[in-house]
């Protein structure tokens, strides 16, 4: 009886094909819905935990906290610069002074360490005999907190070949044309040669340094190493072009870098340097500016090559912030020039010009030199222009030409460097988005963010200014 009640509906159902596809249909459309709303609102929200989102930030939490990068004290070469044709530069030792450069450099990682409270130090050392020598002094000091010591052949000086008598000399004018990123001296290293095994020492030892099985943790890494690598070190850290290293000065004998960990910075190396604990990098390039005198009858436009100082506190990409450059250039020489508005065109010096070393070339320093520098409060500063050697970083004190008119009543302060922001010279604006930027309104912006930095000594992040696409 009851087959005889259902026949009838089941008779409906089979011979209506129609009527299944749209039941198939709905049922289809209402799981696809449901998956795309769990797709978007648990699946998207979700991929922060992630395992591979879990293991990035887990990497960067264990990083060490600090980093100190050390240059070795006065070696024998900075003193008696003959000596690089008889004694091999892995050999050159420290002086006297040199060895209380480095016991005073010491005092002042201990200080640090104990500030910090830290406990467990990483100490690397370049194998050359003078950084082993500066470690050999420095460490007495915090010897009680080194939990490790390595000698790290990816941080020595760069490798000048097999040259000998006067033949350096030869490839050192070769190298001042060209550039001392670019050239490569004869069974040497180039610049981008010492960058790529900087690298490769700080992905494969530094951001793996509390990830190996084994071996205790580390709160602080101590690199004992040489100041064409320190710029390196910092080259690859924060994105610097080519001829923003060219322009950063050489630093100090047994000058030390402090890295800082700031989890609030992206990317895989989340380090800031930090100028209340460690010294900053000097940096200065030349420029040909043209000036439209308006007092003047003849109104002839007068060309002067002066040296822009604190060429690393100009957000990247640094050659096209030409608004900023001039009110730096104004503030800089304000005898030369009355107003930024005066400036009409600048122009980047190139390395070489009638024989002459101009702009970004990093070969050599001059006392002239030495003097215009601005660079803080540095009382060691004149003691720089001695740092020269065979065709190490000993003869890599500057990396500004010495040419430049160094009248300047009106020198600017050191600038925090621009901590959070590589830079991209590539990245150019175009003709639209030069003409969309109000001068007053981005000096004004880089103004109050200068002062914001040496206030709080933090970057504020995130903020970009008119026409800059990315800061990364």
């Amino acid at each position: 009886m009851s087959l005889l009640v259902v026949s009838p509906w089941l008779h409906e159902l089979v011979f209506q094909p129609s009527m299944i596809t749209c039941f198939a249909g709905a049922v289809m459309g209402t799981l696809l819905t449901l998956l795309i709303t769990y797709y978007v609102l648990f699946m998207r929200c979700s991929c922060r935990y992630s395992p591979a989102m879990m293991y990035h930030r887990d990497r960067r939490r264990r990083l060490p906290d600090t980093i100190i990068v050390i240059r070795h004290g006065e070696s024998e070469a900075n003193v008696d610069k003959s000596l690089w044709k008889t004694v091999p530069d892995n050999l050159l030792g420290l002086t006297s002074k040199g060895r209380r450069q480095a016991r005073t450099v010491g005092k002042r990682v201990e200080a640090l360490l104990d500030a910090k409270q830290s406990q467990r130090v990483h100490l690397i050392i370049s194998p050359f005999e003078r950084t082993l020598q500066t470690a050999h002094h420095l460490r007495r000091y915090f010897e009680h907190r080194i939990v490790r010591t390595d000698i790290e052949s990816r941080v020595r000086e760069q490798e000048m070949g097999n040259i000998q008598g006067d033949e350096f000399a030869h490839y050192r004018q070769q190298q001042v044309q060209i550039g001392r990123f670019w050239y490569r001296f004869p069974t040497g290293e180039s610049g981008a040669d010492v960058l790529d095994r900087v690298k490769s020492w700080w992905f494969e030892s530094v951001l793996t340094v509390n990830t190996r099985p084994h071996y205790e943790t580390v709160d602080t890494l101590v690199v004992v190493t040489h100041g064409l690598t320190m710029r390196f070190i910092l080259m690859q850290l924060f994105g610097w072009s080519p001829t923003t290293f060219h322009s950063v000065w050489n630093a100090g004998n047994c000058d030390m870098y402090v890295l800082q960990k700031d989890l609030d910075k992206p990317g895989h190396s989340p380090y800031i340097l930090d100028p209340t604990q460690g010294d900053m990098p000097c940096s200065s390039i030349d420029v040909q500016v043209t000036l439209k005198r308006s007092n003047d009858n003849k109104n002839k436009p007068e060309q002067r090559t002066l040296k822009l100082n604190n060429y690393l506190s100009i957000p990247p990409p640094r050659m096209t912030r030409k608004s900023i450059i001039k009110h730096l250039l104004a503030e800089q020489y304000p005898n030369i020039i009355s107003s930024h508005k005066e400036i009409d065109e600048i122009v980047f010096m190139p390395f070489m010009k009638a024989g002459k070393i101009r702009g970004r070339s990093s070969s050599g320093v001059t006392a002239s030199d030495e003097a215009s520098r601005t660079c803080g409060d540095r009382s060691k500063a004149a003691a720089r222009s001695s740092d020269s050697s065979s065709g190490s970083d000993e003869d890599d004190s500057s990396s500004s030409g010495t040419n430049s008119q160094a009248a300047n009543n009106g020198e600017a302060t050191e600038d925090s460097f621009f901590k959070h922001r590589p830079d991209n010279n590539q990245d150019e604006l175009s003709d639209d988005e030069e003409e969309d930027i109000d001068d007053e309104q981005l000096w004004s912006l880089h103004s109050n963010r200068r002062a914001k930095r040496e206030a709080s000594l933090r970057y504020p992040h995130c903020q970009m200014m008119p026409g800059m696409k990315s800061w990364y």
